[in-house]
């Protein structure tokens, strides 16, 4: 088992400068703690509200951490793929790849929040079909030399998207579920890692369908025992101080558990 951090601010700054200062002291933080062993960091990404809106940018906060560490993977917990234009995502989170050296973990999901949506134009009934829409896009972009793709929301003809990631085909991709037993079985078919928050779920419920992901994995030729799996659990501190390594009142810790039956 692995250990990483999970970054989801919930308060905003009381002022400009001590959002500055918060950013600051995050990427220190995550720098100590590749010193003192962490695997990974993974970061949050939310829109204009408390919950997270600061984290607006994965990819801007992802790259600034990248040039304090060396070796520790850095992960999105979620990229909230249905808010953005694909061709994008694929260009941005390329050159995160590039410029950490090959250490992204795309972690992607639909989001959640209604007010996000529906800010960014976005129908709630649309978020599903765009997320899986997006998805083929990027994937697609990353791994063929021209991007030919009709769709419901795109249309690209013979279009080249530069740079392209240095992990080849393209990033390790996780994906977020949670209540839906479809985004499991979506996430199994296509091979992907799974990302959980195991206590929204019961035990029984969580099971069955860990169960449904493990048998799309195996129904779509990809070997069950290679997947891995991300839970989040949150611990709180009754007493801290702002330093570099302690920056709030809650830690949230994420492990990663290698192979199945690990």
């Amino acid at each position: 088992m692995r250990y990483g951090l999970f970054y989801l601010p919930s308060s905003l700054p009381a002022t400009r400068a001590k959002g500055a200062e918060r950013f600051r002291t995050i990427v220190e933080q995550i720098a100590y703690g590749e010193e003192i062993g962490f695997d990974s960091v993974w970061l949050a990404e939310h829109h204009f509200h408390a919950f997270a809106g600061i984290f607006s940018s994965p990819t801007v906060i992802g790259a600034a951490i990248a040039q304090r560490t060396k070796k520790m993977r850095i992960g999105t917990a979620v990229l909230l793929l249905p808010y953005h234009n694909p061709l994008r995502v694929a260009e941005d989170y390329a050159t995160l790849d590039c410029l950490s050296n090959g250490r992204l973990e795309l972690g992607i999901g639909h989001g959640f929040v209604k007010w996000e949506a529906l800010t960014f134009g976005i129908p709630l009934d649309d978020l599903r079909d765009r997320f899986k829409e997006n998805l083929d896009v990027v994937l697609k972009a990353w791994s063929e030399p021209k991007l030919n793709y009709k769709g419901r929301f795109y249309d690209y003809h013979d279009v080249q998207v530069w740079p392209r990631p240095l992990q080849e085909p393209y990033p390790t991709v996780w994906m977020a579920a949670t209540t839906s037993v479809e985004s499991f079985e979506l996430s199994g078919r296509y091979g992907f890692h799974m990302m959980l928050i195991p206590f929204l779920n019961e035990v029984e419920e969580l099971r069955g369908k860990m169960q449904a992901y493990f048998s799309a994995r195996k129904a779509a030729g990809h070997d069950p025992a290679t997947a891995r799996v991300l839970g989040v659990s949150c611990l709180r501190r009754r007493k801290f101080r702002r330093s570099a390594r302690s920056c709030g009142p809650r830690t949230c810790r994420v492990q990663r558990c290698g192979e199945r039956g690990a």
